[in-house]
């Protein structure tokens, strides 16, 4: 019994491999869009880390206490409308451009944008921001201030414009995977009543075929190889019916000719089972139709 036929094996295979490639595809761009949106926002802090950070060194070469780039920060970072942090080698807040509005952690050298600019590198990581607990893009960069300690200014935004896109970009993803999925769907349908229906036609004739009714043909008009299979099965069925209708006359004469022989005549087949028997042999043994078949010592003894 078929359990599943290829007209649904076609269409679950062709739906199957859209689906996967638009999902791989999608994922694709998914990343490339967010890797891109990422690396634009992190050039657009890196460029504002540095020009802060030249105003920072232009702006305070006569100051000499720490506290003296408080104010300086905050006017600097006012003006930008981000988060601008400047940080000791030992991992102390020296001044942030909202003070009020945060609180300062016992060491900030640890994390990876710090490691990197105490380096003489920029750095950059992506993390939640532990005061506001948002996705955050953390950019440093050394600061190059005539002060015997080195420092790094910090520059941070919240990732929710990006986020938010990817999010917006990920359901019109996911909308149109749903959408040509049905397509695909429809299509694969149609295809597979069109690719298939030939072969239905001839599975159909050729299952009258083997119940004996060999009369039938095979009439389907494809344009490819189920033509050239239609064709061979009629030729095969109308030989089929020819040696058929040869065998049964050839049957019907050997049997008229043992009904009127005046000898009794009994044909046995290689076994010596009892096949046939002329009505001679019938009165002359008292062969009834349940010996027919019994083997011949029992129907005539030895």
């Amino acid at each position: 019994m078929v359990k599943h036929s290829i007209r649904t094996r076609l269409t679950a295979s062709f739906v199957l491999v859209i689906a996967v490639t638009l999902t791989l595809f999608g994922l694709y761009v998914l990343n490339l869009f967010y890797e891109q949106s990422v690396a634009n926002m992190r050039d657009t802090l890196v460029i504002n880390a540095r020009h802060s950070e030249y105003q920072l060194r232009q702006r305070s070469r006569n100051y000499t206490a720490t506290e003296q780039f408080g104010e300086l920060v905050r006017q600097i970072g006012g003006s930008m409308q981000l988060d601008f942090e400047l940080i000791s080698r030992q991992g102390q807040l020296v001044a942030h451009s909202d003070a009020e509005a945060h609180t300062p952690i016992a060491d900030e050298s640890g994390w990876p944008e710090m490691r990197a600019a105490f380096a003489g590198q920029t750095g950059s990581d992506i993390r939640a921001n532990p005061h506001t607990a948002e996705n955050t893009l953390f950019v440093a960069v050394p600061a190059g201030l005539e002060h015997p300690h080195p420092y790094a200014l910090r520059v941070s935004a919240p990732m929710t414009s990006v986020d938010s896109a990817f999010r917006h970009v990920r359901g019109a993803l996911l909308a149109a995977l749903v959408l040509t999925s049905l397509i695909s769907l429809l299509i694969s349908l149609k295809l597979a009543r069109t690719l298939l229906k030939p072969l239905e036609t001839i599975t159909a004739v050729a299952l009258n075929f083997a119940k004996g009714d060999l009369s039938r043909r095979i009439h389907v008009r494809s344009g490819n190889e189920f033509d050239l299979l239609a064709s061979t099965l009629n030729n095969l069925a109308g030989s089929l019916h020819d040696k058929v209708q040869e065998a049964r006359a050839g049957q019907r004469k050997l049997e008229l000719i043992l009904e009127h022989m005046d000898n009794a005549v009994i044909l046995l087949d290689r076994y010596g089972h009892v096949t046939t028997a002329n009505r001679k042999a019938e009165e002359l043994f008292g062969l009834k139709a349940p010996l027919i078949g019994k083997h011949n010592l029992q129907v005539i003894g030895s």
